[in-house]
Order: structure tokens, then C-alpha cells, then sequence
């Protein structure tokens, strides 16, 4: 079986404000009329390949429920990591899945951030790529570049060792500087390192095996005692966080004896920075790059946002500017392939995150409109088939009216139906919990009124997604 294995749990921190915790880049439609994650499944049309694994983190299963329902398609199983520990722990926990599950899984994974023009040659390859991996090769798809890219990974070719189309890979090399990167440019030795492999699940359990193999028993652990519910399964966290956080590429790839190339010709875009996309993007007669509505007086070589209102830009050259809904973004381009870093450092971006204004729970995602001394006021949406934790507060009561779909409330152990229109009113302490059991989209409007509204005033009694032990 060939089975892709989605990887989409990254926060994508070098495109914020677009992209935040709230909502990563993988579920922005950045390039079209869908987003980046939806992109990355549907281009895998009309290869051999069953249904995907989708691996992402707790926090996005609304989302990644929700796009993959708007594109019909129904995975073989949805991964959610309680904790980021980066690209090994999660292929791995795929890999072990896929091996408990199915019969000689063969898997290609895939990241969810890039932009690839398809065409029969990428068909093609990937198909080659998968049936060489089918007899315990591990593969990657290297990128044959086009310029002297100092944002990318590269592959050093050994071109001593050709079989079936599959190059023998010397070894993996970090970002280059720009000189560094005209060399392997013109040597014709090298390839960028997109990020995509196709191996066996059991030829990638046996190499982490020998190069982690901690981060392969606490994968396993976590798996064991994950918390399922249909296609989705949470991993435990007490294991999985003790993993550590490393890259496939640094825990595997780069130590391994056996690993080749299928080379790649076809357009690609790793949509990792605000400079990779002004590079991609089309340009005016003074270079810059431009989206929504800007007002721009003698500047050039710009990348340009407004997703709001209206933006007037004077005299700036050589410069990312960004304006969202959650944020406004000013750096020069020697600055913004630094800006994670950046980030961290100074203004938190897991704050930013937390306040932005919708906010995703395992259940669905709720948005807060007004908050004051006296009262909060909040959209609640609920996904079809999921339910909030049975809980109380210590310091607010609540208000629910329904303005969407069909409520399942529990109040103190007494069960109520309501439908569009009506409503129901928490007190204070009172056990509570609110469910979607219809086939549609729940959404309620909740009015807080009460001493303090923060998030930690929850006691949890029971919880579909094992928060029980993480009561504020």
C-alpha cells in the first residue's frame, strides 16, 4: 500500500502576522482558492496512493476536519500530536501507525507549506520514486535548482551511483551563503532538499531505530496510550513530549548509509518566508509585489499585504510589509528570513497566537468580540460530532443562544435539545458541558457575566481529548 503521510502541525512563524498559531500558514489559501494543506492533497490525484495520514497537531483537528471535508476527502487516519517535537517524532508516530494498521505500508510524505506545478513528469517521478522505495530504499525528491537559493537545504549527488533513474545522495548540507550556493548552482551536483521521502514504514522504524532509538519508544508509547476516537487519534502526551525535537532529516535522513534521489524538474516553491514568496510572485515596473489595496509612492523591490483597509507606502525599497487581521509586519528583507527568531525573542509570537481573535480547541474554535469589567462576549462554533469537556466555573456564569444547527446541553446531569433561537443559563459552578451530535456546523453566541473571564477558570470532569489532568 502507498500511503501519504500530510504533515501540517508547524506554526509557520516566518509568515506571520498571515500566519500565527491561531491559523498557521497551511490553512491560509496564499496562492489560490485553496489553501496550501488542500493544495498538497489534491495535486496527489491520479497517482497510485490510498487515502492520506494526515499528522498535525492537537490544537488544528477542527481545521484539518474541516478542509478535508470541503475537498471530500475522507483520510485513513487524522495523527494529532499533543506537543511540537518537530518533523521526526511525527513521521515516526505515522510510521508506527501505518504499521499497526495496514499491510506493508509504503509511505510518501509530504509537507503541507509547498507550492509545486504538477505535470505528468512530477506524476511520474513520484511513481518511480515509490516503487524503488517499495524494496526498503528510502528516497527523497530532490529540487533541481534554478538559482543560487540561500534559503533552501541542499543534497550533494553522487553521480558515480545511478540505478533506475535513483541517484545515491553523499550527504545533506544546511543553508548555504550566497557565494556557496553559486557553487553547487554551477557544479550541477546538487539539489535543493524539498522535504519529501518515500520509504517503507518498516525500513524508517529500523533506521530511527539505530540513530533514535529513544524517540522511537516514546513514539510507540504514545501511540499505545493515545486517546481514539474514529479516525482520529490524540497521542499521549506524557511520552511524546519527552521526545526530542529534532528533524527527520538530522534524527535519519543525514545518517543513514542508503538513502537516493529522484530529481525533480518541476516548478517549486518551499513557502517558508515572505522573501521565498516575493521572489515567486509576479512583479509592477519598479519589483514589488503587491496584494490588496496599497497606495504606493516611490518604492520598489517590495512585498506588499493589506488583507485591511487601506495602506499608503512611501519611499520604501527593499522591504516586507505586511497588514492582517492579526498584526502589521515592517522589516527589511535582510531581516525577515530571521524573523521566528526575531519573534521569539522579542514579542512571543505563542502570545500573539493566543490573543488573536479566533482561537482553535480540538472540538472547533471559538472568537471573542467584547471583553470588559462586566461582561465577555463570544462565538462558539462545534463541530459536527464533538463536545466541549464537562466542566464548571468558579467565577462566571453563561449565557447560550443558539444561532446555528442543533445544541446538546448537559446542566448538573439534566440533558436539554435547542434548536435555533433558544437559549439556557449556566450558573455559577454548575457541571456543564455543550455538544454536536447533528451532521451540521453548531454555532452559539455565550455571554459571560461574572468577576474574571480568563481562560484558566476551568475545572474539567471528564474530556474527550484526555485534558482532564490539565485543569487550570
Amino acid at each position: 500500500m502507498n500511503i501519504p503521510l500530510i504533515l501540517c502541525g508547524g506554526l509557520g512563524r516566518r509568515l506571520w502576522p498571515l500566519s500565527s498559531e491561531a491559523k498557521p500558514k497551511q490553512f491560509h489559501k496564499i496562492f489560490g482558492d485553496k489553501s496550501l494543506f488542500q493544495e498538497t492533497i489534491l495535486r496527489l490525484k491520479g497517482l497510485p496512493l490510498e487515502p492520506p495520514i494526515i499528522l498535525t497537531s492537537e490544537e488544528y483537528l477542527a481545521f484539518v476536519e474541516k478542509e478535508l471535508s470541503n475537498i471530500g476527502i475522507e483520510p485513513l487516519a487524522i495523527i494529532c500530536e499533543p506537543a511540537l517535537r518537530d518533523t521526526a517524532p511525527a513521521i515516526i508516530s505515522g510510521a508506527l501507525y501505518a504499521v499497526s494498521h495496514f499491510n506493508k505500508p509504503n509511505l510518501l510524505v509530504l509537507p503541507s507549506d509547498h507550492l509545486i506545478k504538477v505535470d505528468e513528469d512530477f506524476k511520474n517521478i513520484i511513481s518511480d520514486g515509490l516503487d524503488y522505495s517499495a524494496s526498503d530504499k528510502i528516497v527523497t525528491f530532490g529540487i533541481q535548482p534554478t538559482k543560487p537559493a540561500t534559503g533552501f537545504g541542499y543534497i550533494q549527488l553522487d553521480k558515480k551511483d545511478i540505478n533506475d533513474g535513483a541517484i545515491k545522495i553523499n550527504k545533506f548540507i544546511e543553508k548555504p551563503d550566497f557565494d556557496k550556493a553559486k557553487e553547487f548552482l554551477s557544479s550541477n551536483e546538487y539539489l535543493w532538499n524539498s522535504g519529501m521521502f518515500s520509504l517503507t514504514a518498516d525500513k524508517l522504524i529500523s533506521e530511527a531505530n539505530k540513530y533514535c532509538f529513544s524517540t522511537v519508544d516514546y513514539c510507540r508509547n504514545a501511540l499505545d496510550k493515545s486517546v481514539i476516537d474514529g479516525k482520529v487519534v490524540v497521542l499521549d502526551k506524557n511520552n511524546y513530549e519527552k521526545c526530542n525535537k529534532q528533524s527527520i532529516d538530522y534524527a535519519v535522513m543525514e545518517k543513514t548509509d542508503e538513502i537516493f534521489t529522484f530529481p525533480l524538474s518541476c516548478e517549486w516553491l518551499d513557502a517558508g518566508s515572505w522573501n521565498s514568496l516575493w521572489e515567486y510572485e509576479e512583479k509592477d515596473e519598479d519589483n514589488n509585489a503587491i496584494f490588496g489595496h496599497v497606495n504606493l509612492i516611490d518604492s520598489a523591490n517590495n512585498y506588499i499585504r493589506n488583507d485591511k483597509g487601506s495602506l499608503v507606502v512611501a519611499g520604501i525599497t527593499n522591504s516586507i510589509i505586511v497588514n492582517s487581521e492579526d498584526g502589521l509586519l515592517v522589516a527589511t528583507k535582510s531581516k525577515a528570513d530571521s524573523l521566528k527568531d526575531l519573534l521569539s525573542e522579542s514579542i512571543k509570537v505563542t502570545n500573539i497566537g493566543e490573543e488573536a481573535n479566533n482561537v482553535l480547541k480540538p472540538w472547533g474554535s471559538y472568537s471573542v468580540y467584547d471583553l470588559n469589567n462586566a461582561f465577555q462576549l463570544k462565538s462558539i462554533t462545534v463541530l459536527p460530532g464533538h463536545s466541549l469537556s464537562l466542566q464548571s466555573h468558579q467565577y462566571r456564569e453563561e449565557n447560550w443562544i443558539v444561532v446555528e444547527g442543533e445544541a446538546t446541553v448537559e446542566l448538573d446531569e439534566i440533558q436539554s435539545i435547542l434548536s435555533k433561537g433558544e437559549s439556557i443559563f449556566i450558573p455559577l459552578k454548575s457541571k456543564h458541558r455543550l455538544s454536536n451530535f447533528g451532521k451540521d456546523i453548531l454555532r452559539i453566541i455565550e455571554v459571560q457575566t461574572g468577576s474574571y473571564f480568563g481562560e484558566d477558570d476551568i475545572i474539567r470532569y471528564e474530556d474527550s481529548y484526555g485534558r482532564e489532568e490539565k485543569n487550570e
